[in-house]
């Protein structure tokens, strides 16, 4: 029974895919969910449905890493909330940051603070793959911690999400 995005599309569990792996995979199964391949229109729709919300997970890199740490067995965001030591600070003085700059239109500050919370991310990212590298190499039973501190990375990498969407920074 295929249980997670990885095993809808028959990929293997990773933190970096490549896109076209990604477009091959979902290309070579929606062909075989065509309806006359299929065995009905109504069977045929539900696996199309899912096969695209895997694509779609795969597709983005941060919901690719909650899919895989879920996979692991790895806590959800709701039951760990926890943060790195120092980011509520940081993200704090950074919407400061950014609430002063947009009143006094410093686009420099802006851009600033952009840059701020675009590194930040990419450091996150960087741990996360790091750390994925470690539970992947532990097969399927990675330790409790090292799931715990992918969730607490996770968590920063939404946060700094939200503070670029908010910026309109991609």
């Amino acid at each position: 029974m295929c249980t997670d995005a990885f095993d809808i599309l028959g990929l293997p569990p990773a933190f970096d895919l490549d896109r076209s792996a990604i477009e091959r995979a979902f290309l070579a199964r929606a062909v075989s969910v065509h309806p006359d391949l299929a065995g009905g229109e109504s069977e045929a729709e539900a696996l199309s449905a899912r096969l695209n919300d895997a694509k779609r997970a795969l597709l983005d890199p941060e919901t690719r890493a909650n899919v895989l740490l879920a996979r692991f067995g790895g806590p959800s965001a709701e039951k760990v909330k926890s943060l790195p030591p120092t980011l509520l600070m940081e993200v704090m003085e950074a919407r400061e940051g950014v609430d002063t700059a947009r009143t006094l239109g410093d686009s420099a500050e802006l851009a600033r603070w952009q840059d701020w919370a675009v590194q930040g991310r990419e450091g996150i990212v960087k741990s996360c793959r790091q750390l994925f590298a470690r539970a992947l190499a532990a097969g399927s039973s990675p330790d409790a911690a090292l799931l715990r501190e992918i969730r607490v990375q996770l968590n920063a990498w939404r946060s700094y999400e939200r503070m670029i969407e908010q910026m309109d920074v991609r």
